[in-house]
């Protein structure tokens, strides 16, 4: 197996930082789209399991987090994270053309995934989403929204506290101190990307029936305190995609780092395993 990691620049001129996980031999490809604050190595074991089974991984920070450059926590606009994810994909296809490929996102990439299936309408095998970022857990005030609407019309870019509650990512302790540890995570969101969680996590719930009819994973934990199991149960009951929907009771928000972790990430291997 082969570990890459470099700078690319995007065809809109904008260095990323990108990691990739590559077996020997390669029977699929997954881009992966990791979460807010957080970063693409923290998926190192996931991608070391898929190579397992001969799925290369490419990944990559989006920007403002990990390695990629930009202000901590501050995303353009979700439509600039999708050329990237098209540039990504498109990448996949021409080095690795006759395979199928996925798309994997995360929390805040759960999010950007499903806007992807539902604004691009990709010819891809299918697409993964693990608790994604379509409602708060816990609402905030009308107050409190209304007032980062306004702010972020005037200071995009500013950023605060992204409130996440470390302790709800996992019952493992060892994620949470790795988590607090870890140099290349951060606690900011912008007042732009705050806005764009929200109204676009209402969007994507608003407009499920509309998704394209390719294969999608959704899995969500029944206890993640981050974001909402509702919302996620909302867009499942509507999703016109080929849905196959697992609720995982009693876990937390990342799945992929439970004591289940194990469980979690071969199902989305065996899932994959079956898809055409």
């Amino acid at each position: 197996m082969a570990d890459q990691e470099q700078m690319v620049v995007s065809p809109q001129g904008q260095k990323i930082y990108v990691q990739e996980w590559i077996p020997e031999t390669v029977k699929g490809t997954v881009v992966l789209v990791h979460g807010l604050g957080e970063h693409v190595c923290r998926y190192e074991h996931v991608a070391r399991a898929f190579n397992r089974s001969s799925y290369a991984v490419m990944g990559f920070d989006l920007p403002g987090h990990g390695r990629t450059g930009g202000v901590r926590g501050h995303i353009p606009s979700y439509d600039a994270v999708m050329d990237l994810v098209a540039f990504r994909l498109a990448d996949a296809s021409r080095r690795f053309p006759g395979v199928p490929h996925f798309l994997y996102g995360h929390s805040l990439g759960g999010s950007l995934v499903l806007y992807y299936g539902l604004t691009r309408k990709p010819e891809v095998t299918g697409i993964l989403c693990t608790s994604p970022a379509l409602g708060l857990a816990k609402e905030a005030p009308f107050w409190q929204v209304t007032l980062v609407k306004l702010l972020a019309k005037v200071a995009p870019s500013m950023t605060i506290d992204n409130g996440l509650d470390r302790s709800g990512l996992s019952h493992d302790p060892a994620v949470i101190q790795a988590y607090q540890d870890d140099p290349l995570v951060h606690g900011k969101i912008s007042l732009r990307l705050a806005v764009d969680l929200i109204s676009n996590g209402q969007w994507i719930v608003a407009h499920a029936g509309a998704f394209p009819p390719i294969p999608l994973l959704l899995m969500q934990g029944s206890r993640d305190r981050l974001v909402s199991p509702k919302a996620t149960d909302a867009f499942a009951r509507g999703c016109s995609a080929r849905l196959t929907y697992k609720v995982w009771d009693g876990l937390y928000h990342e799945l992929h780092n439970e004591f289940e972790q194990n469980e979690t990430i071969q199902l989305m291997i065996d899932w994959m395993d079956h898809q055409k």
